[in-house]
């Protein structure tokens, strides 16, 4: 199975380095998306700094639910779907961003939303698959 346990870490920290990697790439694509939705909802849709507020006050709500439904629901479906499932919900979201946002500021609204509370979701899964593959490497 293993070649004195030295394979085994081997494979395990690479998990660990791919695990970072792609928990690095979420967070960047949601920040790009956080620091700029609001500028662009203004510059493209009218939106005024009372309906950003109200905005925000949603993505806060969503990224809530979602961080405190990740637990439960990650536990059933398994941590490693939950952050797949979720990525891609992510990925959706900056397709219909992308596609329908600059034509209809609803689109735009409901994929902002989306894309945080699936990286919310994301997120916080992959933080329990990355413990548990650090777990399984072992000291280097």
């Amino acid at each position: 199975h293993c070649l004195m346990g030295l394979k085994c870490h081997v494979l395990s920290w690479r998990a660990v380095a791919s695990t970072v990697v792609g928990s690095t790439g979420l967070t960047v694509g949601a920040v790009v998306v956080f620091s700029t939705f609001g500028p662009w909802l203004q510059d493209r849709h009218g939106v005024t700094d009372v309906g950003l507020g109200a905005i925000a006050i949603g993505l806060g709500l969503t990224e809530l639910a979602s961080s405190g439904g990740s637990a439960a629901w990650a536990d059933r479906i398994g941590k490693r779907r939950a952050v797949l499932c979720r990525t891609l919900l992510m990925l959706a979201a900056g397709v219909m961003l992308f596609g329908a946002g600059d034509s209809s500021v609803l689109a735009a609204i409901v994929g902002v939303v989306l894309l945080f509370g699936g990286f919310e979701f994301a997120y916080v899964s992959l933080l329990s698959v990355l413990s548990e593959v650090a777990a399984r490497a072992g000291p280097r």
